[in-house]
């Protein structure tokens, strides 16, 4: 391969990137699947427990006995609807 036909070559490459991305942009969002994902709350009550014991004898055991399930994910306060 010469010089310019390499440096072709990278032009070539660098304008259908450029093209590319042009054309990403202008692509509508009805042609993208609508997704939706499954969701569990879990809601637990126990009474007028204190804090502390609410953490041990509720929450930890439900949060390990929802992580053993294959496929779920854990998601924070802050992503929370």
């Amino acid at each position: 391969m010469t010089r310019n036909s390499s440096t072709l070559a990278v032009l070539a490459v660098f304008a259908a990137s450029v093209l590319g991305v042009m054309l990403a942009r202008t692509i509508p969002s009805a042609v993208f699947p609508e997704m939706t994902f499954r969701r569990a709350t879990i809601l637990a009550d126990s009474g007028d427990l204190p804090t502390e014991q609410m953490l041990a004898s509720v929450t930890r055991p439900l949060e390990e006995s929802v992580y053993s399930v294959p496929g779920v994910t854990m998601l924070n306060e802050s992503t929370k609807d």
